[in-house]
């Protein structure tokens, strides 16, 4: 029998390096079990013996390349002292695919671009909504901002951001641009999709590589959270997006938030709220920074159907007009004596405008939707509403 040493890392608070006793011929497995045991009054109720790596040491794990050590090899003399002891990392077992950063949009404010492309599978476990190969984004005004806003306030500044607006106004959508160029630098991104609807996804992007988890909200309610926050060393840049959060989810918040207070120089966090009000913590040691997102306009969702590729992508959506073929753009020249492009953007007005009637500034409704799934929504959404909150709604002008 031999006394083997490990240092647990990926949670926070972490005991000192500890040792069990192993047989001589002991596998790796054997260790990983025997350091699960050993340890596992201070690891949360939902991690397992199976979610454990072990690294060679403290010099191995610091390495780029790191190497996780396979089950069936021999401990051997590893971790034979205290100054050499073994690293066992806690790490929820994500699933994991090659993400090519390079491919994503740059965090910048490059006027000759009028819309950010994402591919669908770049975009996948953000929990926003992409109907076909790639998500195409205009880049309206606050689309711009909420990138500067990212940049500047949370990046640089350090101030935790909140990103508010009404559904659909494109909080998500835009944050997750950032969260996918912002992998092209040293930044590690955890992207925490909350929503009410599906249990919650995670997406961690490092470098060149896109990490998943999806977990039952148990795993959230039983300390999860804080386990996947803690899983990127102290020594990492790191940003996480906590996406869709609704008044039930202020204990999640509270983790969050947590995490942050312990490292506000290489940690940052964003909230992207799933309502149009909520209470904002008021503490002050948060140095809290808000951004509030408009609802689209008439004139933006016309300045987005000029880009053909964006036009496409939408198109099949554009079903409210009475008259729902193919442009006669011909018949409209000789009419009017305008030309081909101008004939072109008043077909395609069109389209908006009859859909504009049931969608208003939601894009979500307007892009993704056909308009009979809205006037669905539309009319669960009232029916839901007492005669008061319709009445309050009214009042304050979020409904007509």
């Amino acid at each position: 029998m031999a006394l083997k040493w490990f240092e647990l890392v990926g949670i926070d608070d972490p005991p000192p390096p500890r040792c069990v006793l192993l047989a001589e011929d002991a596998l790796i497995l054997s260790l990983r079990k025997a350091a699960f045991h050993d340890i596992r009054h201070v690891l949360s109720a939902n991690v397992f013996a199976s979610f454990l790596k072990v690294y060679t040491n403290r010099a191995a794990y610091n390495a780029a390349d790191r190497q996780e050590l396979p089950d069936k090899l021999p401990v051997g003399a590893l971790g034979g002292s205290k100054d050499d002891a073994l690293v066992v990392k806690v790490s929820m077992r994500w699933t994991t695919t090659n993400f090519d950063a390079s491919s994503q949009p740059f965090v910048d404010d490059d006027s000759q671009l009028s819309t950010w492309k994402l591919d669908a599978a770049a975009i996948a476990g953000f929990g926003v909504r992409c109907p076909s190969d790639k998500l195409v984004l205009f880049r309206r005004p606050d689309a711009i901002k909420v990138f500067n806003f990212l940049r500047d306030d949370v990046i640089r500044d350090g101030r935790c951001g909140y990103i508010l607006g009404p559904p659909g106004s494109g909080k998500s959508a835009t944050a997750a641009a950032f969260a996918l160029a912002l992998a092209r630098t040293r930044w590690v991104v955890t992207w925490i999709h909350l929503g009410c609807m599906a249990p919650p996804e995670c997406v961690r992007l490092e470098r060149n590589l896109k990490t998943t988890l999806t977990l039952g909200y148990h795993y959230l309610e039983g300390g999860g959270l804080g386990q996947i926050l803690s899983e990127v060393d102290d020594t990492e840049n790191h940003i996480v997006f906590v996406d869709d959060v609704a008044l039930p989810n202020d204990a999640e918040l509270l983790v969050c938030k947590r995490w942050l207070r312990r490292n506000r120089l290489k940690r940052r966090l964003v909230v992207v709220p799933s309502v149009l009000y909520r209470r904002i913590d008021e503490s002050t040691d948060m140095d809290i920074s808000e951004m509030v997102v408009s609802p689209w306009t008439l004139s933006e969702y016309f300045g987005a159907v000029e880009d053909d590729e964006l036009f496409q992508h939408v198109r099949p959506q554009l079903d409210a007009s009475d008259d729902n073929a193919a442009a006669d753009v011909d018949a409209i020249e000789t009419f009017s004596g305008s030309t081909y492009t101008d004939s072109t953007n008043f077909w395609r007005r069109s389209l908006v405008r009859s859909k504009y009637y049931f969608a208003g500034g939601n894009a979500r409704y307007m892009f993704s939707f056909p308009t009979a799934k809205v006037s669905s929504f539309l009319d669960q959404t009232v029916r839901a509403l007492s005669d008061d909150l319709l009445m309050h709604a009214w009042s304050k002008g979020m409904i007509s």
